[in-house]
């Protein structure tokens, strides 16, 4: 019975052992298909992948390719740009060179319209014939002058008074072409080392005859001072000081403060000085007077001071005014 009982058992765990056998190769089976339809699905997507891969580098790989036809672009756009700016540049300079031509021609020609006029008379005095002409000439050429420094051959004591021009023009010095017309010359005798007057547009200029020929009184004509009247004003100076200045009669007196029409004669002066006076008792007082009658402004040298005037009263104010010590000279040459 054993034995039997053994196989039979036997016979059973075998009959088991196939059944779970066969249990798992069913189980099997159905997974083996599963991953198989799951394989079979990730290669379809896996080639979608691909595929789309293969596209998208396709697009880089075209991407890249415009990228650099547009750096190509850019750099010929770049390299036109700098080449037209060179042009334009090139194109600039010609043109500022050309404008210079062309406004150094205008002025030419109008200098030469300058000198000649429609009927051929000559404006500009280029070749002096005479007195008269040589005048006309140095005066042009004085103001014609492009710097201070050209005027210095023309003018009298160039040594001395080169340092005075120089401090006179370092704020401004302007030139003019002045035409023959705009001159008078006086016609009178022009004696050696004797100052003459000339008028250019009204205003005086003044010459001397020396041995090297006409020149021009450049302290006389600029109305040169060593102290401006202006500094004199405003420091009420009262130590008498030489001036060259434009006076003419004036009919202010002021009252109360001792200076009477009976005592002084009244002056202008044109500039910052107020009142100014000359006493009826300096031995000049008539002479001047006479040369100021006809009411205009003339030049002159003086010398004077201010001087305090109290209120006649009980000298409770006072005034200064410039008080003219001496009348040197008629006209602004020495």
């Amino acid at each position: 019975m054993k034995p039997l009982l053994n196989c039979a058992l036997k016979s059973i765990l075998y009959s088991i052992f196939l059944l779970c056998l066969l249990a798992n190769s069913t189980i099997f089976a159905q997974n083996k298909k599963d991953l198989q339809l799951q394989v079979d699905t990730l290669s379809l997507k896996n080639r979608e992948l691909d595929q789309k891969c293969r596209s998208l580098e396709e697009k880089y790989r075209a991407l890249e390719s415009e990228v650099k036809n547009i750096q190509i672009n850019f750099l010929n756009v770049s390299t036109t740009l700098s080449m037209v700016t060179k042009s334009n540049t090139d194109l600039d300079a010609q043109f500022k060179s050309q404008s210079t031509m062309i406004q150094k021609l205008i002025s030419q020609n109008d200098s030469l319209l300058k000198v000649f006029n429609i009927s051929g008379e000559a404006l500009i005095s280029v070749d002096p014939k005479n007195e008269t002409d040589s005048i006309i000439y140095v005066i042009q050429k004085y103001y014609s002058a492009k710097r201070w420094e050209d005027r210095l051959p023309l003018v009298l004591n160039s040594d001395k008074v080169k340092p005075l021009m120089a401090e006179s023009y370092q704020n401004e010095f302007s030139s003019e072409t002045i035409e023959k017309q705009r001159i008078n010359v006086p016609n009178t005798n022009y004696q050696q080392d004797k100052t003459f007057k000339v008028f250019v547009d009204g205003e005086i200029t003044y010459l001397k005859r020396t041995a090297q020929g006409f020149k021009i009184d450049w302290e006389a004509t600029y109305g040169y001072n060593a102290k401006d009247p202006s500094v004199i004003c405003s420091d009420k100076s009262t130590s008498p000081t030489k001036i060259r200045v434009e006076v003419k009669l004036d009919d202010y007196y002021p009252p109360d403060y001792g200076i009477t029409k009976s005592g002084y004669v009244a002056l202008r002066i044109s500039g910052c000085i107020g009142g100014c006076y000359i006493s009826l008792s300096n031995s000049k007082a008539s002479e001047l007077k006479k040369i100021l009658s006809d009411g205009k402004y003339h030049e002159l040298i003086i010398e004077g001071a201010f001087k305090t005037y109290y209120w006649s009263y009980d000298n409770s104010s006072s005034l200064d005014y410039f008080i003219l010590t001496k009348f040197i000279k008629d006209g602004w040459d020495e």
